[in-house]
């Protein structure tokens, strides 16, 4: 089966200007950044979203980028290069410029696109990025094997002297799509169609992003298109069939559906990438270099990691696409580790296209990943758990890795429950464990441990109607006179399933199991299911004659026994809290 692979990159701002230089313009960082794409199989095409150089540039600027683009092409055989305009590519002093000219209306001068963006014209002449006209569609590509248009639209409509949101001109793009792609697209029918632009149109759904990437919540406000055009111009792409849209702009990263006002399903898959040329540890570097301490500022130099973990910032995304529909995106991160600078693969998401209900088995990607695999690999639910613990910061204690003796970790996973999309993927989760797991089909009783108990019940509970189901608080001294009856009479409700959050130690299962006994006065089952399993051993003691219980979980957490083993501590090794270590030297 036929895939491809693209890099997406963004905001270069390459500079002349001693003060302004771009990471991208230091050896080593571009040296890293192309290794770390050697040896990537159908590797062919690299995406730019815009602000090639900083503050409008200059010529001898876009000149660096192409001695840039010309080593990646070089280097790792890219075929393909599609790039768009950002607020930075506009030269406001050009502008300027001609603003003393009567045959000029000065307060339209964003619409003089041959002088503001002239610089940006005649880079995009000397490197083939399919140009096409000023404004609107600014370049277009077709790809075969498998076969797909890259639409490359200018956001900088109306960004003139002064910056604006993003902005596009729909007259000129709803013309230029019906005479490239021809009527509904008549002309790329079955091609899969990637739009791309400078500014991200929209903020995203997630409040915790938000305030990660700095980026209120007002339409309008930085990092954001004009809405009321935005809405014309997703119109124009869903009319042909364009549902990836891939952004810069706001030097952060992020991926997947929107929020929407209107419509709770906006039918595009959007993705946001962070700078890879800003250097965001400037200001450290600025403040060491006036405390006069050289063998400091050197080492900083050297170790320096050009990223900030929270914000996301300095990033690249490689994007998968199949003819099956199946579209995987995964996301790099450069990070200092342990005094070595590299990229790493952050997170993986993938899109499957619920049009396409067959997807081959046969063997499409690096090594021996087929179709099916990659969507169990979509299923992990443990890697999907820890992912959210390391980036949401969701390990709350910290860990002092010399300690010999264990720590109990306190892990926040109150943000699952505040967060559907991740409350659904734990249902699913739960339910793969009762379908593949005989003794919880045959389980007679579930009751949900605490309030997120209550909560996960709550999402399952409608797949077994003919289970009894119900509700207890963690501490008895909570029951009411319904809780207690649970434990009377003489109904069988053995075996019996718990669910809850977190299993540290299993000492509220271990009472509620002596609280059955007591009233039931017989040896019984109870199956425990958890979204993490965080006991020393995986297991919960037993008391032989009165219950034994057995445990599952999504994931699997070794959090109170690091003893100071390196090699088998999860938070250490899985880089989910801050890891405080002890050095002799």
């Amino acid at each position: 089966m036929a895939y491809r692979k693209i890099v997406h990159i963004s905001d270069l701002h390459f500079s002349e200007k001693e003060n302004e230089k771009s990471v991208l313009q230091k050896d080593k960082y571009v040296n890293d950044f192309i290794d770390s794409l050697k040896g990537i199989d159908s590797l062919d095409t690299l995406i730019i979203s815009g602000d090639i150089v900083n503050k409008g540039g200059s010529q001898g600027a876009y000149r660096l980028v192409d001695s840039f683009l010309q080593k990646i092409r070089d280097e790792l055989g890219i075929k393909n290069i599609l790039c768009v305009p950002g607020n930075h590519d506009v030269n406001r002093n050009l502008l300027l410029g001609i603003s003393g000219d009567e045959t000029v209306d000065t307060e339209r001068l964003w619409e003089q696109y041959d002088v503001k963006l002239k610089y940006y014209w005649e880079f995009d002449e000397r490197n083939d990025f399919g140009s096409y006209q000023k404004s609107g569609l600014v370049s277009y590509k077709v790809l075969h094997n498998p076969n797909m248009v890259l639409l490359g639209i200018d956001s900088t409509d109306r960004i003139g002297t002064s910056d604006h949101c993003g902005f596009i001109n729909i007259e000129n793009l709803a013309q230029a799509f019906n005479d490239v792609l021809g009527e509904e697209g008549g002309n790329y029918k079955d091609y899969i169609k990637i739009a791309v632009l400078h500014h991200r149109p929209i903020i995203y759904e997630s409040a915790s992003q938000r305030v990660t990437e700095n980026n209120g919540s007002d339409i309008g406000q930085y990092g954001t298109c004009d809405s009321e055009n935005w809405e014309k111009t997703k119109k124009i792409l869903l009319a042909y069939d364009v549902h990836y849209v891939l952004t810069g702009h706001v030097h952060g990263t992020q991926s997947g559906q929107i929020r929407s006002f209107d419509v709770p399903n906006d039918e595009i898959n959007y993705s946001t990438v962070g700078s890879i040329g800003v250097d965001f540890s400037r200001e450290i570097k600025e403040r060491l270099v006036l405390s006069g301490d050289k063998e400091l500022v050197d080492r900083f130099e050297e170790l320096v990691c050009y990223e900030s973990l929270n914000g996301n910032h300095n990033s690249y995304n490689i994007w998968t696409f199949y003819e099956s529909g199946l579209v995987q995106e995964e996301q790099y991160k450069y990070i200092v580790d342990e005094g070595k600078r590299h990229w790493c693969r952050w997170k993986t998401k993938t899109f499957e296209d619920k049009e396409n209900e067959h997807i081959d088995k046969e063997v499409f990607a690096t090594g021996v990943q087929t179709a099916s695999s990659i969507i169990e690999e979509v299923e992990d639910y443990e890697e999907k758990i820890l992912t959210c613990i390391r980036e949401h910061e969701l390990f709350k204690t910290g860990h002092y890795h010399w300690k010999s003796t264990p720590r109990l970790s306190w892990i926040d996973t109150s943000y699952f429950f505040q967060h559907k999309e991740m409350m659904f993927t734990i249902a699913r989760g739960i339910n793969g464990i009762f379908e593949k797991e005989e003794a919880l089909k045959n389980a007679s009783g579930i009751i949900g441990l605490g309030i997120k108990g209550a909560i996960l019940l709550s999402y399952v509970r409608f797949l077994f109607p003919n289970k009894k189901c119900s509700y207890l608080p963690e501490n008895p001294k909570e029951y009411n006179d319904y809780e207690k009856a649970l434990f009377e009479g003489s109904e069988n409700i053995n075996p019996v399933v718990m669910l809850t959050d977190v299993v540290h130690s299993g000492s509220v299962v271990k009472s509620v199991a002596n609280m059955f006994y007591e009233k039931k006065k017989m040896y019984f089952k109870v199956i425990v299911v958890a979204i993490i399993d965080a006991t020393p051993n995986g297991i919960i003691a037993k008391e032989k004659r009165k219950y034994e219980v057995d445990l599952f979980s999504l994931a699997r957490l070794k959090v109170i026994d690091c003893h100071g083993g390196g090699e088998n501590c999860d938070i250490y090794i899985k880089k989910l809290a801050n890891v405080i270590e002890y050095k002799e030297d």
